[in-house]
């Protein structure tokens, strides 16, 4: 594949993780897509990590210059080739398909048919009536892995020298400018891990436990509570042979009849939010009859920060399509200057600022000297491009 096909790949995968993440388009990818598209050489996309809420927290999702994504792409492609067919079963998520690895092109399974295969999986688990079952997580897993356990992995897996090389000069390179571990978000980082972990996956089953991981987390079966617990001490072992640890505060082993396992497959640990298409800077329109514009408002008022950052987030998305009245720009003011607030509550405050209170974004946009997020700047300068539109 010659190297502009490269960069279409990787503009793609770069817009597709957007969209996924819910983030309005603070790096501004969708201005230097259209130049790329157009032959124009855009500069070069700050490497930087993004702050996507999610339940519990905030995940730290990392945007990559294409040309990196491009080469982290085929490098990820290769390396897929040879680490899929040495995983076990019980792998359930970021399975590549290894019919396009092998000719070149990187794509994950679809998350709604993993997690389909999680859930049944669960049940089979638990349908079989284990004497105990022990739950358990990895603790900052992506950001905790060695660049060299990853490249004595792909070693392993019988990967090329020339990936193991590449993929040795990105994480250099990366690990230099203070990204730690595998950066989350691109695709090979899925197929990387799973390469890692795939040793922690022989020492459980060879205690004689079954069990299923999604990502970093484990659900493994034993026939009773000692068991159980020898199985979570292999589990460690394994784990910190390659530098990780246990989330012990994650962990659990609970007797297999418990009726709270049921849930298991969708614990708050394991769960993601189905995202909705990314939305264009435009300006307010007709309030669409299904929207409950006084519950959006309320929610935006609610307090505490960043473990409501999600409902906020939900709430902006929805307000970004109105014009709203003057009482409601104020909050939408407040939201988006509050330092207090998340940056992506604050990012999707001007946008939906831009629908309502051109002048505040166009005042705003001259005097961005003085705010320190980048995630703010691009915001503010989208919103004030939107209004000058």
């Amino acid at each position: 594949m010659d190297r502009h096909g490269a960069l279409t790949i990787a503009w793609g995968e770069l817009e597709r993780g957007q969209r996924r993440a819910e983030i309005p388009d603070v790096a501004g990818l969708a201005d230097l897509h259209r130049a790329f598209l157009q032959g124009v050489a855009p500069p070069r996309v700050e490497r930087a990590p993004f702050p996507v809420p999610k339940r519990g927290g905030v995940r730290m999702v990392m945007l990559l210059d294409p040309s990196e994504e491009a080469a982290y792409l085929a490098l990820g492609a290769e390396a897929a080739a040879t680490i899929e067919p040495s995983l076990s079963p019980a792998v359930v998520a970021n399975r590549a398909d290894r019919r396009l690895a092998e000719r070149g092109r990187l794509r994950l399974e679809p998350f709604g048919r993993a997690r389909a295969r999680w859930r049944d999986g669960v049940k089979r688990l638990l349908a079989a009536g284990p004497g105990a079952v022990a739950v358990a997580d990895v603790r900052d897993c992506y950001g905790r892995i060695p660049g060299d356990v990853v490249l004595e992995c792909l070693e392993r897996t019988g990967a090329r020298d020339s990936v193991v090389a590449g993929l040795a000069r990105l994480l250099d390179r990366w690990k230099a400018a203070g990204v730690a571990g595998l950066p989350v978000g691109p695709a090979p980082s899925a197929v990387l891990a799973n390469a890692v972990l795939a040793s922690v996956d022989g020492a459980v089953a060879r205690e004689g436990c079954r069990h299923l991981r999604w990502v970093d987390d484990f659900v493994v079966a034993a026939p009773d509570v000692r068991a159980a617990d020898r199985a979570l001490e292999r589990l460690r072992a394994a784990l910190a042979r390659l530098g990780l640890q246990t989330a012990d505060e994650k962990c659990r082993i609970t007797d297999g009849a418990d009726p709270s396992l049921g849930a298991v497959g969708d614990a708050s640990g394991l769960r993601r939010e189905q995202a909705a298409p990314a939305m264009p800077f435009t300006r307010g329109g007709p309030r669409p009859p299904d929207l409950d514009l006084d519950l959006d408002l309320a929610t935006l008022e609610a307090p505490g920060e960043p473990a409501t950052a999600l409902a906020h987030l939900r709430a902006l998305r929805r307000l970004a399509r109105l014009r709203l009245g003057r009482a409601e720009a104020g909050l939408l003011r407040g939201a988006a200057l509050d330092p207090a607030r998340h940056e992506q509550v604050r990012a999707w405050a001007w946008r939906a600022l831009a629908a309502t209170d051109l002048r505040t974004c166009l005042d705003r946009a001259a005097g961005l000297e003085d705010e320190p997020s980048p995630v703010i700047r691009r915001a503010v300068e989208l919103a004030a491009s939107s209004a000058r539109g």
